[in-house]
């Protein structure tokens, strides 16, 4: 693909083969990256007769590093336009379970630093457009034409849009590896674990399915967005460069050979787009351990993780996006995921290995109603407008709780013998003496004002979701598939799987009494103790990928909000966080 270089040239560029990989644990070895050959070819001057153009000459070859493909875009004069990732940094790399020089890390996680956008048209004639012509003998004839000094800057502000929206992320990706666990960065800890050992066992019936391309279960259904298949493939709502990949994603769909779409040159190009995900990534390393013995003597520690994940869907800043859309998706939408580590400290600073992990997971987002309070400079607090049909705000809310359930609730879908094994391995090592609540599912925590907009918007909700909970409750949609004599149900959500918190931050913690927030703690402890939390322990392996046992998973997920999702949002989260962690210290 031909790229547009410093002097002026256009540079043909040569993927190599092999995508993004690490080489071993040797000290000395150098990353081995995929690299550009750039073959140097002189723009054609489009006022040059075709008869000229044969004396386009080349120079000599140079290479230029390239560690993925982000995807390809359309701008209305130039044409596609392909975004490289030329640059990235290593943010974390977790201890290896074993000191085999060849163990796979479990997750191996980076950014981007620097994104090229590279236009694929081999000189500026491509740039212009056809338009068909009648001669004074009636003949039809293409004549071709330059586009417009008022498309060429339409073009400029979309390309400098382009550019603006990349510099306002921080993107991450994980390295992706055939026989590691973690293959991309938007499925939470569990989820990869879940989805590898699945993929362990379909591999152990048939050996030569080895295979893990993002991509393939996407293109073999034919481009289905069902929930199973968003499973099995990168996760939707944290998928940032997905839209940009479709244009080579549309060709093969539907091709149900596995070999012939691996082997097409879109399914090359494929192996080296990587999914990247928009997201905050917070680390703690070396966190000392006391014993139980002695607070003194120090024998592990642990690192810890902070994943918050931002959803692609309903994006924009507060008082310009609020509330929930058509399909479920509400504004400022994060998952947040934080991950620690077990390591044996033998006393040497690289004498550390993985001992245990654990991981546990929040969700944040606006309030799941169609509302809005656009900006007003005349006001310090914009008014609030709600929408006043039921029916679309009791679908919006439907769409939502139904999506938090399917991600977040194993009991919410069909269960595999996986899923199944691992929640009654979870049943029999489940230590939790406190009380626990175990039905409910998804606990929406509400910080919001109980009076003025605030109060009337919570009043709504709290309105909204009882009637969704009645109409949906498994009694009455079986009422009415037997009066009806309906094949296809609807969807049924339990009727107590949905709990609702309404706390008062402001009012509770007025004059800066943060002890008070114990009151609300007391009120979701039960929840997040019957949810749990993640656990794994490495297994000793002669292979090179380490085995794994599942301990514990969680079921379910607490959802908090406030207006804008921020500043109240961020003290309670940090709160269930801080009490979860210590149960899994505790708890170990």
């Amino acid at each position: 693909i031909p790229s547009a270089c410093d002097d002026g040239s256009i540079a043909q560029i040569k993927l190599s083969a092999s995508p993004y990989s690490v080489l071993d644990g040797n000290e000395d070895a150098e990353m081995s990256i995929p690299t550009i050959q750039a073959e140097h070819v002189n723009i054609i001057d489009e006022a040059v007769d075709n008869d000229d153009k044969s004396s386009t000459s080349s120079s000599t070859s140079q290479f230029r590093p390239l560690e993925g493909i982000y995807g390809i875009f359309n701008l209305p004069c130039s044409g596609p336009h392909a975004v490289l990732i030329t640059e990235s940094e290593e943010v974390y790399t977790s201890p290896q379970a074993d000191k085999s020089p060849t163990a796979i890390p479990l997750l191996q996680l980076r950014r981007i630093k620097s994104l090229e956008i590279v236009p694929l048209s081999r000189n500026r004639l491509h740039m212009s457009h056809n338009e068909t012509m009648t001669t004074r003998n009636g003949d039809k004839t293409k004549q071709r034409m330059m586009p417009t000094n008022l498309q060429l800057a339409e073009e400029a502000r979309q390309l400098k849009l382009l550019r603006n929206s990349f510099k306002e992320h921080d993107f991450y990706f994980s390295v992706p590896n055939e026989e590691g666990i973690v293959h991309d960065i938007s499925h939470c800890l569990q989820r990869s674990f879940i989805e590898w050992m699945g993929r362990k066992r379909q591999t152990s019936k048939d050996a030569s399915n080895t295979s893990h391309r993002w991509w393939l279960p996407y293109v073999m259904e034919g481009g289905s967005k069902s929930l199973e298949t968003k499973r099995r493939t990168v996760d939707p709502r944290f998928f940032w460069n997905e839209q940009s990949t479709m244009s080579l994603l549309q060709p093969l769909m539907g091709k149900t050979d596995e070999e012939t779409a691996t082997q097409s040159p879109y399914g090359l190009l494929l192996d080296h787009v990587i999914p990247v995900t928009s997201a905050f990534v917070g680390i703690q390393r070396g966190i000392n351990i006391p014993s139980p013995n002695t607070s003194t003597s120090v024998k592990e520690k642990y690192d810890q993780l902070l994943i918050s994940r931002r959803s692609k869907y309903r994006t924009g800043t507060r008082f310009t996006r609020r509330g929930v859309d058509g399909n479920g998706a509400v504004a400022n939408y994060a998952e947040t995921e934080q991950i620690c580590f077990i390591l044996r400290d033998d006393g040497g600073s690289d004498s550390s290995d993985l001992k245990e992990v654990y991981s546990h997971v929040q969700t944040r987002g606006s309030i799941p109603l169609h509302w809005s309070s656009p900006a007003d400079v005349k006001a310090y607090r914009p008014r609030v407008y709600i929408g006043v049909d039921p029916v679309v705000q009791a679908r919006g809310l439907r769409d939502h709780l139904l999506g938090e359930l399917w991600w977040y609730s194993s009991s919410a879908t069909k269960k595999s013998s996986v899923d199944e094994k691992i929640a009654a391995r979870r049943r029999l090592l489940s230590k939790v003496t406190a009380a626990s609540d175990k039905d409910t599912k998804i606990s929406m925590v509400n910080l919001i004002d109980k009076h003025g907009d605030q109060g009337r918007l919570g009043n709504s909700f709290d309105a909204v979701l009882t009637a969704v909970m009645e109409v949906y409750c498994p009694d009455k949609v079986s009422n009415i598939g037997k009066l009806t004599k309906r094949k296809e149900m609807k969807p049924v959500i339990e009727s107590n799987s949905v709990k609702h918190i309404w706390y008062d931050f402001h009012a509770e913690c007025k004059g800066g009494r943060w002890d008070k927030l114990s009151s609300l703690l007391d009120q979701v402890t039960p929840t997040l103790n019957g949810q749990g939390y993640f656990s794994a322990v490495p297994k000793p392996s002669e292979v090179v990928v380490t085995d794994w046992e599942v301990k514990s998973v969680q079921d379910g997920v607490v959802r908090t909000n406030c207006m804008d999702c921020l500043d109240r949002t961020n003290v309670v989260q940090s709160m269930f966080g801080r009490y979860i962690l210590y149960r899994q210290l505790q708890e170990r």
